[in-house]
């Protein structure tokens, strides 16, 4: 593999890689888990992962239980 850098780097600067190729890094969570647990077999607990899986946890929690709080009884009537 090679490494090319979009700048000159200095003796001791940090050289990092991105797990993510450009089209996956602003998808949704359970997008960014499914491709690293396929090419780099490991699930990331990074704050941005663990606080959006949460999130979508409660929404689909929500969700399943039918809770409709909010929304009018009377909605599609006449």
């Amino acid at each position: 593999m090679g490494v090319f850098a979009k700048r000159d780097l200095a003796a001791g600067d940090e050289v990092s890689r991105s797990y993510f190729e450009e089209d996956v890094g602003h998808r949704l969570v359970q997008v960014r888990r499914e491709y690293l647990k396929g090419g780099w077999v490991f699930e990331c607990g990074c704050n941005r992962c663990v606080n959006e899986a949460a999130y979508w946890d409660g929404k689909n929690k929500f969700s399943a239980h039918g809770d409709n709080e909010g929304v009018e009884s009377g909605m599609g009537k006449d």
